[in-house]
């Protein structure tokens, strides 16, 4: 072959070969192509996915956040509702303590009545502007008169503080017990400032790797971005939720920085690119460098992932959505949710359903699956059983994961609400022990409700309350529903002492005693035989304390096993110790009254007879002194009269004798006013018909009598009662009634007496309070009440305007009060 043929050939083969090459290269170029543009689609949902989460988990923080702060506001204001209230330095301690713990507070205070600050507390500890009228700021107005007429938690719309930082205004009203239930006594506010409370929740490392930029009413109050840019927005995440009223909005967007770590499409295009111009080996080199850094962006998006997760207050999940719900994936915050480790509900040893307790299954259930069905979020509160075997309040936010419409999972938020339930739970029973005691409930039922709701708030517990007698110094039995009988008979009585249980030791030094367990503590050594047979292993007690620093007994909170006081259990039995001291504060005052008012009504009856005896006395007097010297007088006028002597007298002497006529009738009326004879010479029946008899000559009213001509057996007390009780209707009946006939009946029914006094008048309107003092004769009523009541009798009215009026007089026949034994009057 000639040199110009091998050139042709080897021109021939190169050109074969840079084809086979450019079609390997293309080849080459379509798989790797192919690769990227896998890659990068995964990488996008990655970064969506890691920026949702993102999203996710700050709105968890702020909801958490400001539910929290709500409960510490709740709590200065159920402080504040106590009847002795709060002393301010014990308030601007507690003030204190909530600056601390919680940043972002500019301000907390207290607002009066009239709406005016009147107590406010700053936490750099500069000098507050003093009374600050919230009507010149309308915004915070509003917020203001909402939560006083709502009688609920109200934000205030978006403000700007004194010192140029933006916030809002959080407003609670807050009520004292009066006789009539609560009275509004001003709100408890506090001012938040968006800027440094979302600095000090949000993570570091979140704030590093992400643009959050937070809007409330639309408009923006925090961003990481003083410019208020993302680097791309296309990867931004916005999220809306509703928090008091507020509409927030959330837009999150990972920073330049991230995006260059996580995904870089200029570096994957010159990979690319460098990869379409090497050869297979280039492209292996490629593959290589791509599978590691997708490792460690996997690795980094991983660390992240689990960074969030740790610092939310709560458990993160993925669960297969059927019941009983198998977790796929748990956060760790499950150890402290529900006690058990992560694998253990991943690998489906222990399955969320049978943990949710048995009566709240049924709800749980329907709520769930009812919001998969709608494909719609869902929200629902429930309790959960802990492997300690104790309860816990949770509150879940969950949504379906859906493939082609079909529910393939359900992913959601769970967060342990228990300390919230419990300070709702004891609002709810200091709110109702209030009302009771302000609408009349009776003290064992009302101690016995306080102690059945401690009970109910702290499952496992047995409440008891013993009163002190102070003048033994010994506890009594008040209530202790769940106790053996035996137990309480053997405590009932016992003297208070330094070592006499846990209730004699705090009845004696005035302060809590717990005892964690009664089988080694040395105050229960007398008693500890008795403990064991009642099944009580611990013990914690609470004097009760008045309002002027007395003991007035204990509450004791005792567990069928030995434990350690949580200060949620402190709290709880430092509320319930509280009220028990207002219902017996209050019992006492009512006791009090009770008996001035016996005594009072005592006074009023040894006055009323008294007096009758004392008219009796005057009547008698005028009868035999005065009226028989008046009769004496008048024969012996009439006899000079008739005499000769008495002619040129005679005018004179018939005008003498015509007074004294006149005269000797006066006092013949006067002593019937003052006491009826008839009434104690003829009985009441007879006196009663005298009475009527003088009416019909007097009022020009038709009268009629009725008597069943039966026995009735009376004493002196009660005939005189009734006999003015009568006498007391007629006048009413003629003065105010406008009536044309009146119908009057004695009988006897059972034992009692009865007198009924009819008439067909105009009639009136009885007070729903029933007698009463009035300016319009109420006070007749109001005393033939008492005088009866007094005797063991009662008064019965039945009247409407326009039909007449019928009052009954009911009293027991042969009733003598022992004050009056051997006495008549």
């Amino acid at each position: 072959m000639s040199q110009s043929n091998r050139y042709k050939s080897t021109i021939a083969v190169r050109r074969v070969n840079l084809f086979y090459s450019a079609l390997a290269g293309l080849a080459v170029a379509v798989v790797v192509a192919l690769v990227w543009y896998i890659l990068d689609t995964r990488e996008r949902a990655l970064i969506d996915r890691v920026t949702e989460s993102t999203g996710r988990g700050v709105e968890a923080l702020i909801q958490k956040d400001i539910e929290d702060r709500v409960i510490l506001l709740s709590g200065l204001a159920h402080r504040w509702e106590q009847p002795a209230g709060i002393p301010r330095v014990d308030w601007e301690a507690a003030v204190r303590n909530i600056h601390e713990t919680q940043p972002g507070y500019e301000a907390i205070g207290w607002v009066d009545t009239s709406l005016h600050v009147r107590w406010v507390l700053l936490p750099d500890g500069s000098e507050p502007v003093p009374d600050v009228d919230l009507r010149s700021r309308p915004p915070a107005l509003a917020a203001a008169q909402a939560a006083r007429d709502l009688d609920t938690v109200v934000l205030s719309v978006p403000l700007e503080s004194v010192h140029g930082f933006k916030g809002f205004e959080m407003y609670l009203p807050v009520y004292r017990p009066s006789p009539d239930g609560r009275k509004f006594d001003g709100l408890m506010i506090s001012v938040l400032l968006i800027d440094p409370l979302l600095k000090t929740l949000l993570p570091l490392d979140l704030m590093a790797e992400h643009e959050v930029i937070v809007s409330i009413n639309g408009q923006t109050l925090f961003s990481t971005d003083p410019e208020h840019l993302v680097a791309d927005q296309r990867w931004a995440q916005q999220r809306r939720f509703e928090l008091y009223d507020l509409n927030w909005q959330l837009e999150v967007a990972p920073k330049a920085e991230f995006l260059l770590e996580a995904y870089s499409r200029f570096s994957s295009a010159m990979l690319t690119l460098l990869v379409l111009l090497s050869s297979l080996t280039a492209l292996t080199v490629y593959s290589v460098l791509t599978s590691r850094g997708r490792a460690r962006q996997v690795r980094n998006a991983a660390r992240r992932l689990d960074r969030l997760f740790k610092n939310l207050p709560g458990m993160a999940y993925r669960c297969q959505a059927r019941d009983p719900w198998p977790m796929e994936f748990v956060s760790d915050g499950c150890r402290t949710l529900c006690g058990y480790d992560p694998d253990e509900l991943e690998t489906q040893r222990v399955l969320w359903g049978e943990l949710i307790h048995p009566d709240d299954q049924k709800m749980v259930r329907q709520a769930v699956q009812s919001s998969v069905a709608e494909q719609r979020q869902f929200q629902i509160i429930y309790r959960i059983r802990h492997r300690d075997g104790g309860e816990r309040w949770v509150w879940e936010q969950g949504q379906g994961v859906f493939v082609d419409e079909k529910a393939v999972a359900i992913e959601g938020f769970i967060t342990d609400i228990t300390h919230r339930k419990r300070v709702e739970e004891t609002l709810r029973v200091h709110n109702e022990v209030l009302e009771r005691l302000a609408t009349g409930g009776t003290f064992e039922h009302i101690l016995l409700h306080l102690v059945e709701g401690m009970e109910k708030i702290r499952p496992g517990i047995v409440g008891s309350v013993l009163l002190l007698d102070s003048k033994t110094g010994s506890l009594r039995h008040g209530v202790a529903p769940n106790l053996p009988d035996f137990f309480n008979e053997a405590i009932n009585g016992v003297e208070i002492g330094p070592c006499v249980g846990s209730c004699g030791a705090a009845a004696f030094l005035g302060k809590r005693v717990v005892v964690e367990s009664i089988a080694t503590h040395p105050y229960w050594e007398k008693y500890r035989a008795l403990a064991q047979k009642a099944g009580l292993m611990a013990c914690w007690s609470e004097p009760i304390i008045s309002s002027t620093g007395r003991v007035l007994g204990t509450f004791a909170m005792y567990y069928r096993k030995a434990q350690s006081p949580t200060s949620a259990d402190l709290e709880l039995i430092q509320n319930a110790a509280h009220l028990a001291g207002i219902t017996i504060e209050h019992n006492k005052t009512e006791q009090e009254l009770l008996t001035y008012q016996r005594q009072l009504r005592d006074l009023a009856s040894e006055l009323a007879i008294t007096e009758e005896r004392e008219r009796r006395k005057i009547a008698t007097e005028l009868h035999d002194e005065v009226g028989q010297s008046l009769a004496a007088t008048k024969i012996k006028l009439s006899t000079l009269r008739q005499s000769g002597k008495a002619n040129e007298l005679a005018q004179e002497l018939i005008e003498a004798d015509q007074l004294l006529e006149a005269t000797i009738q006066v006092a013949r009326n006067l002593t019937f006013e003052l006491v009826s004879p008839v009434l104690h010479e003829l009985g009441l029946e007879a006196a009663i018909e005298s009475l009527i008899e003088d009416a019909k000559r007097r009022d020009g009213i038709s009268y009629r009598f009725d008597d069943d001509g039966r026995d009735k057996p009376m004493g002196e007390a009660l005939k005189v009662v009734l006999f003015k009780a009568v006498r007391e209707l007629l006048f009413n009946v003629f003065k105010y009634a406008q009536a044309d006939s009146v119908y009057v009946k004695i009988a006897r029914d059972d034992g009692q007496v009865k007198v009924c006094v009819e008439d067909d008048g105009v009639g009136f309107v009885l007070p729903e309070t029933g007698f009463h003092i009035s300016t319009q004769g109420g006070y007749g009523l109001f005393n033939i009440n008492e005088r009866l009541d007094y005797l063991g009798g009662r008064l019965e009215i039945e009247c409407k305007p326009g039909q007449g009026t019928r009052v009954t007089l009911v009293a027991p026949l042969d009733i003598q009060p022992p004050n009056m034994e051997g006495e008549g009057i």
